[in-house]
């Protein structure tokens, strides 16, 4: 089932900004078998991979991928941060983020790739990489009926007296 708003490449451009010390040349969305997908089923892995390259050796760089709906509405922000800081870049590189269960509603969104580095904005790519959420659990879809932002995992408990 398509979103009201459609592919979102359509009518959007991307945008860059920063230094471009550090540069993304690629950000997918893939299966967790690394194909690279536009669709992903709602509850199933999905893996982030940006590929970038790095002009000079540079430490103290952190990563965040962000993800909107079709409204431009931020739905989630990941970062890097605690993790990629003390690692010196330099060259080509490739960094992952792996969803276990991706939790989004059907519908269009898109993802912002960014690099930051101590103090100034290397990289920003603005819709960087695009993607369909599907419902294909009967059961979920049935719950959710294609409201919301996320489909909720948690414990129902009922009691009497």
């Amino acid at each position: 089932m398509q979103s009201e708003y459609g592919p979102l490449n359509a009518t959007h451009k991307a945008f860059r900004e920063g230094t471009h010390e550090l540069t993304f040349n690629c950000v997918s969305i893939t299966h967790r078998d690394g194909r690279r997908t536009q669709t992903v089923d709602s509850g199933q892995p999905m893996k982030v991979i940006a590929d970038f390259t790095v002009v000079r050796p540079m430490k103290d760089v952190r990563f965040r991928f962000e993800i909107f709906s079709a409204a431009n509405e931020m739905l989630s922000m990941i970062t890097s941060v605690g993790i990629t800081e003390n690692f010196e870049f330099y060259g080509e590189h490739s960094i992952e983020f792996d969803m276990s269960r991706c939790q989004l509603t059907s519908g269009w969104y898109y993802l912002n790739a960014v690099a930051v580095g101590k103090e100034l904005r290397l990289d920003t790519w603005q819709r960087a990489a695009e993607f369909q959420v599907s419902i294909l659990d009967q059961a979920t879809h049935n719950l959710s009926a294609d409201q919301g932002i996320f489909v909720s995992e948690g414990l129902w408990r009922l009691s009497s007296g």
